[in-house]
Order: C-alpha cells, then structure tokens, then sequence
C-alpha cells in the first residue's frame, strides 16, 4: 500500500477556500465545451433505455488529451487552441436502437472505427447481424481512439442547453488539420 504524501496533501487543501463552497448549489454535471476530443472508448454495452425500455448502446469515453477548439484568428482564418484542463473528462454517448434510422446512425458511427488498415472499419459487415454478435463486436471497441465533437446549442424559446457529441472518422479528422 503507497504511503500518503502528506506535504502533497496539504498543499493541495491549501488551495481550498471553504467559505466559497456552497453545500446546497446545483452538482449538475458541467458539460465539455465545443470542440474535437481525442477520446478512448472506456466502455461500450448493448443495454435498455431507462426511458423508453428501448434496446440502445451505452458509451463512455475518456478524453485522453486536452480537446482543441476551432475559433476565427485575427487575420480571419480558422485556427485551433487548447481547451485546457479536458484531459480525463468522461463524454457518455447513447444510441437507441428503436427504427431503422437509428440503428443505420448507430452502425454509421460504429464503422469509424479504423483497424490496422486506414480508412477500413475494425468491425466488419457481420457484427451488425445479431444482437449477440453486435454485443461481442462493440466490447472489442473498448481501448480505441478517435476524436469526439461536442457542440452546445440553446434548444429554441427556453434556456434549455442541449449537447451533441457527433464521432468524427480519421479522414474526417485529418481533412480538418486535427493531430493524428
């Protein structure tokens, strides 16, 4: 077992001001801002939607790298920045598997994931055929990478924030000058 860094500690609760804390403020959970994260899939599972009962696929991916935003420069060109202190962040992404749409977005997105060959699908044409196979297939995406988009809208006539998180493909990725 390590032992406890107790200087570590104490610097760290040193940076604390408790008289800023407020015990009964909102945990809602803050979302990521708009940007491209390179994310590893953390966990991916064939489960029910708490909603609906729906079949839907369950994702979590960790932001292994601070994400990048795009913004307008001075000389009015398209350029990147940092959007620090991203790393480690969590980004859940669900897919419902309720009509056909749904289940073609679904494999749409599943097919952006690259094997060893560039630009060919880690999953092939068969996991999609069963609900068992598609269950073993999705669990083989666990520990890869590729970036996430994440774009905040206000939904119209509220004050309702709304996230979409889109999977961006490795040509994509490379089309919009993101580090491979």
């Amino acid at each position: 077992m390590a032992e406890i860094n107790y200087n570590e500690l104490d610097a760290l609760l040193s940076t604390i001001n408790v008289a800023e804390i407020n015990p009964d403020a909102d945990d809602k959970y803050e979302e990521l801002p708009d940007g491209y994260y390179l994310s590893e899939v953390e966990k991916a599972e064939l489960t029910t939607s708490k909603n609906s009962g729906n079949p839907q696929v369950a994702m979590t991916f960790k932001v292994v790298e601070d994400g990048i935003a795009e913004y307008i420069n001075d000389k009015g060109f398209s350029a990147f920045k940092n959007i620090e202190h991203s790393k480690n962040r969590k980004i859940f992404k669900y897919y419902p598997l309720t009509n056909e749409k749904t289940v073609r977005a679904f494999v749409k997105d599943m097919l952006k994931f690259e094997g060893d060959v560039q630009g060919e699908s880690l999953l092939p044409e068969e996991a999609f055929t069963t609900s068992a196979v598609l269950e073993d297939a999705i669990s083989i995406l666990i520990g890869c990478r590729l970036y996430v988009q994440v774009s905040n809208t206000i939904k119209k006539g509220t004050d309702e924030k709304q996230s979409w998180k889109n999977l961006i493909s490795w040509n994509r990725a490379k089309g919009l000058g993101l580090p491979d």
